[in-house]
């Protein structure tokens, strides 16, 4: 049976994010409808499986772009409105978004401090 290589993806990647079906239920789904054995099936699932990863990767990029400017609009109508605390707090988010906040937990031993940087 000739079956429609994209159509077939297009659907494993439906259910699996529309219907929230597992691996299994998803192998056998194609097994049934499409009488596809067991290891094409696998490796069907990964191919829509990895362009499910390229789908998310493209999706959660744009969210963060979205948010961080959000957060940037946010910044600036705190400091137009004097409101510099707030301001802050909200730098201190954005950084922890590029990956440049550093965490710091300081500990007192025997009077001696000791700073240890978390990321």
């Amino acid at each position: 049976m000739k079956i429609d290589r994209e159509k077939v993806l297009q659907e494993i990647i439906d259910l699996r994010i529309r219907s929230g079906y597992s691996t299994s239920s998803i192998v056998k789904y194609l097994e049934e409808n499409y009488d596809i054995g067991r290891t094409h099936s696998y490796s069907l699932y990964n191919e829509a499986r990895m362009r499910m990863g390229k789908m998310y990767q493209e999706m959660n990029n744009n969210a963060l772009v979205d948010s961080i400017m959000l957060m940037e609009n946010m910044m600036q109508t705190c400091i137009e409105n004097g409101n510099f605390k707030q301001a802050l707090e909200i730098q201190k988010e954005l950084n922890k978004c590029n990956q440049l906040y550093v965490k710091k937990l300081e500990l007192d031993t025997k009077g001696e401090p000791i700073i240890i940087n978390f990321k």
